[in-house]
């Protein structure tokens, strides 16, 4: 996915370019909030659920 690792990341694992650090900061951020809208939609009680699919919940 990163093609220029060693100019991305320093020996640490740390993002050098505060640039690509806070792009990789929003993605978390707006993934996490993807993960639970998706987990909220499964959850048992859900409008249009009958019965919770427990393949759905499971992990």
């Amino acid at each position: 996915m990163f093609c220029a690792g060693r100019a991305l990341f320093g020996d640490d694992g740390d993002v050098r370019n505060e640039g690509t650090a806070k792009f990789l900061r929003n993605y978390m951020e707006e993934y996490g909030a993807f993960v639970q809208r998706v987990l909220a939609a499964n959850a048992p009680g859900h409008i249009g659920d009958l019965e919770p699919d427990p393949e759905k919940l499971s992990r």
